[in-house]
């Protein structure tokens, strides 16, 4: 029959450790919290050789980039995707390869970039909706002035609901393709500047508070009003 080997947490090893470097025996700490009093001695001498870092080593090659530059990369992702310039995995992986080449000649691969994920839980593989530069631009400050403007509009003209229209377009468009990147993980929205979308036709609806409707217009390809 396999015998199974415990494990135990990070918290349990250095408080452990820091018993018996406090005055205690290793017999009394490992009988009290159910350590083999082998295996407190051999944390406690890794504590005094590495100046007490008990920090459970990971399996497998060792990383390829120091903490620093991984978190560096972390910052540099997230802040794209604030600018609206989010990234993929080809970007980041070309980004990290530029400083792994610097250190040892060799860049890195899809391994790498799994691991830099599953290193930062915040961050997941998303879809990015393409938005045009114009519409881009527009801000909370320009929605509210614009609101102001044709309230005072209203206000000044005594206008009735027969009078206020609601004008409103939209495109059966070509061209929009979404885009996987690395993005936050509950993001709201993920987006990226498009300024090259194309429209294959546009529809505008136009209908009073009142209730009168006015006829759609279509406006295909290559048409201007």
């Amino acid at each position: 029959m396999t015998k199974t080997r415990k494990s135990y947490s990070g918290s349990q090893k250095r408080e452990a450790v820091q018993a018996v470097q406090g005055g205690a025996s290793t017999e009394e700490v490992g009988k009290s919290r159910g350590i083999p009093a082998r295996t407190l001695n051999r944390w406690v001498k890794k504590a005094s050789e590495n100046e007490g870092d008990l920090e459970i080593k990971r399996r497998g090659p060792p990383i390829r980039l120091p903490k620093e530059a991984e978190e560096c990369i972390f910052q540099w992702v997230v802040a794209r995707q604030m600018m609206g310039v989010p990234v993929g995995r080809q970007a980041t992986i070309r980004k990290a390869s530029e400083i792994t080449t610097l250190m040892d000649g060799k860049g890195v691969g899809d391994g790498w970039y799994r691991g830099f994920l599953s290193r930062y839980p915040e961050l997941g593989n998303r879809r990015s909706q393409a938005v045009t530069k114009d519409r881009n631009a527009v801000t909370g400050d320009d929605i509210t002035a614009l609101f102001w403007s044709v309230a005072k509009v209203v206000i000044e003209h005594n206008m009735d609901a027969s009078r206020i229209f609601n004008v409103d377009e939209t495109a059966f468009e070509s061209g929009r393709k979404s885009t996987c990147v690395i993005a936050f993980r509950g993001s709201r929205n993920v987006w990226h500047t498009d300024p090259t979308i194309s429209f294959h036709l546009s529809i505008v609806a136009c209908a009073s508070a009142g209730g009168f409707l006015v006829p759609p217009a279509f406006h295909p390809p290559c048409r201007t009003c």
